[in-house]
């Protein structure tokens, strides 16, 4: 039927060419290769103007030799020298657990409480010991967990101090209630101290 009325031809490898597709198909042929031939020609203009820039920025970022050596020198601090001693590692060879918490500590205790703590750890172990063991000794020293038992005696110690303030107030509201305190108003009363506040 589209044959007969010249929409499609039968090209000879089976296929079928289609009539009206042409001026389409020649337009974006003609589109990409335009395109290409911009990009390319860009590219070349683009690379030697752009080097001289790039090569200059770049040489502007990088610091001279002897000033990163003397941030190495201001940076050196004793946590690290006295962590090196105590596991045979430099601190940023240690993994993340370690180096991130002997930063944090060092930060919130002190260079020397730290290095003093990395010490006073190493003495715990017979022989050289993992970092982040070793890492885990030095925060029981330097951030302890609470002891359990005196947290729960400071606990019953407040929930009882708490009952007792209740069962003193219940009294002094029972009495007052009776009457005992409208000559005298007591000033440890609760009922009391709300009538003298109107």
């Amino acid at each position: 039927m589209f044959i007969e009325r010249g929409l499609i031809d039968p090209t000879s490898d089976g296929r079928y060419y289609v009539h009206g597709l042409n001026k389409e198909r020649e337009a974006r042929s003609r589109r990409a290769s335009d395109a290409a031939s911009a990009r390319w020609s860009n590219a070349n203009r683009n690379a030697s103007s752009n080097a001289p820039s790039i090569a200059n920025a770049r040489a502007a970022a990088m610091p001279r030799r002897e000033e990163t050596r003397r941030e190495e020198t201001r940076e050196a601090r004793a946590t690290d020298g006295a962590w090196e001693a105590a596991s045979g590692r430099s601190l940023l060879a240690s993994g993340n657990y370690a180096f991130g918490y002997l930063d944090d500590a060092v930060t919130r205790h002190g260079d020397a409480k730290v290095a003093g703590a990395i010490a006073q750890a190493r003495k715990t172990f017979p022989h050289v010991p993992e970092t982040n063991a070793l890492a885990s000794a030095v925060k029981r020293i330097l951030d302890p967990f609470p002891d359990a038992k005196v947290v729960d005696a400071e606990l019953r110690e407040q929930e009882r101090q708490t009952t007792s303030r209740r069962g003193t107030e219940s009294t002094k509201r029972l009495i007052h209630s009776y009457g005992q305190h409208a000559d005298s108003p007591d000033p440890t009363c609760p009922d009391c101290m709300v009538g003298s506040r109107k």
